[in-house]
């Protein structure tokens, strides 16, 4: 399908709105793309200025373009069916018709997200909506370093759910339960860009807007977090900008015949602009919004820890500390910071973030004189933890080998019964077949000799061979017709 676009740019920074040639604006990284569109009214009536019956192959044209570009997910804000203003309605038309327009949905190859709208519920009930749609009426995820918020705005004022007709669709709420849940959402997504999904709309009261939006809004900014509210229901779209937060609603796909259509592509660039790239009536806008926060990635290997650890959201200009703290028995090798060796320090601070940057710390075991790791000496022996060095060198079982060659035989010092030693030989048919018990992370070898009287050979007859994961390995020589001997070696990498 060919692109068809509005040839005007509108920039919103703030409060103040430029408007601008056609001329598309670079951007510096998208980090995330998606789909949206709202208002599809699929229906067998078309009424007022709503071409309800066109709304499978307006869909199909919106889903096209979707597959064509790639894009990981689409969102549609609601209003999927048309419920002819409900009184007029029929349950099991509107039924069928969300039936048919999900099914052209359901081709789209990516993320389908859906925003429940109040034409939906009209006549059905939240739950059969649900059903056809596999969806939930409010959830979050995160992608990309990026958190998003599906609402559900169909609610009466005494918090039952509005569905089914039992509703005034300028009289919406959402719920004291959703409420809550939000606020402990967004607190929970520390400092994540977030951006919610919604149909009723959240900038005004009333009306278009949910009765109790004010009291979203007051959810929304005190969490500081969120950079846009994309919004359906109201059908010429809209755009406002309240103390700190983007409000844009979508054009209505349903308005004007077909082919003539309304969506968008909404890019998120990685210095917090949204750019939305509108298809058919749909205008091209550019949200400026606030800064990102800066994510550090903290990462550690084995034998300790960073704290914090994984994703660490930083404010534009501000500090964050980091400390590293070995385990016991393990000490700190070194910490690398954007890939620089600082060397084994306990903390490290980033000043006056500004931009992403990665920090890792490595760690080593504590060995005693023969290389044994204090952490195995302690946990064959707690009392050994007070002379390592000594500990390694007794023979504690008595077995006649010393503690760290039991340590590299992966056999247990206090335990006599437990020795390196060849479980099976076996042969048949020509073949000779060797199986001992294994411990992980060791390499054994083979030795054959022929003559018990002469040095053994340097060169072994396998390859180093890994330890098996069932816990023994096994070694077999083919057509070995002659006499032979055996010896097994084992190290520890």
């Amino acid at each position: 399908m060919e692109k068809t676009r509005n040839r005007t740019i509108l920039i919103y920074l703030g409060c103040l709105l430029l408007v601008l040639g056609r001329t598309a604006l670079a951007a510096p990284e998208t980090i995330m793309e998606f789909g949206v569109f709202t208002d599809v009214h699929n229906g067998l009536t078309n009424y007022q200025s709503r071409y309800c019956t066109q709304g499978t192959n307006k869909l199909a044209d919106i889903v096209a373009v979707f597959n064509a570009s790639n894009l990981p997910m689409a969102v549609v804000l609601g209003d999927l069916v048309d419920a002819y203003e409900y009184a007029n309605g029929v349950h099991d038309d509107v039924y069928q018709s969300l039936e048919d327009i999900n099914a052209v949905y359901q081709t789209y190859t990516g993320a389908r997200h859906y925003v429940m709208g109040n034409h939906d519920i009209g006549l059905l009930t939240k739950a059969e909506y649900l059903e056809i749609t596999h969806s939930n009426p409010h959830y979050s995820f995160d992608t990309n370093g990026l958190h998003f918020i599906v609402l559900d705005t169909q609610y009466n004022a005494d918090d039952t759910n509005a569905e089914a007709g039992n509703f005034l669709w300028n009289e919406l709420y959402m719920s004291t339960a959703e409420m809550t849940w939000l606020q402990a959402d967004l607190q929970a997504s520390s400092l994540m860009p977030t951006y919610i999904f919604t149909h009723v709309n959240l900038n005004g009261s009333g009306g278009e807007s949910l009765v109790n939006a004010p009291s979203v809004r007051n959810i929304l900014e005190n969490n500081g977090n969120v950079q846009a509210v994309f919004q359906g229901h109201r059908h010429s779209g809209s755009y406002t900008f309240i103390n700190g937060i983007h409000y844009k609603g979508f054009q209505a796909v349903v308005e004007n015949g077909y082919p003539t259509n309304a969506y968008a592509i909404v890019s998120i660039i990685d210095d917090g602009t949204i750019v939305i790239n509108g298809f058919g009536t749909q205008e091209d806008e550019q949200f400026v919004c606030s800064a990102f926060p800066s994510v550090i990635e903290a990462t550690a290997g084995n034998g300790g820890t960073i704290e914090p650890i994984d994703n660490v959201y930083v404010e534009a200009n501000a500090d964050t500390n980091f400390m590293i703290m070995a385990t016991d028995y393990f000490r700190i090798v070194q910490v690398l910071v954007d890939g620089t060796n600082k060397g084994p320090i306990a903390g490290y601070t980033f000043s006056n973030v500004v931009s992403g940057h990665t920090i890792h710390a490595d760690f080593a075991e504590n060995l005693a004189a023969n290389s044994t790791p204090h952490w195995w000496l302690a946990e064959m022996n707690p009392s050994w933890t007070n002379d390592f060095d000594g500990a390694e060198t007794n023979d504690a079982d008595e077995d006649g080998m010393l503690t760290w060659q039991e340590y590299i035989a992966g056999t247990h010092p206090t335990n006599k019964e437990s020795v390196f030693k060849v479980l099976d030989v076996e042969f048949q048919d020509g073949s000779t077949r060797l199986s001992w018990l294994s411990s992980s992370n060791r390499i054994y070898e083979v030795f054959r000799s022929t003559n018990l009287q002469e040095v053994w050979p340097e060169a072994s007859v396998t390859n180093n061979m890994a330890s098996d994961p069932s816990g023994t390995n096994t070694w077999t020589e083919n057509e070995t017709n002659e006499r032979g001997f055996y010896r097994l070696r084992v190290t520890k990498p």
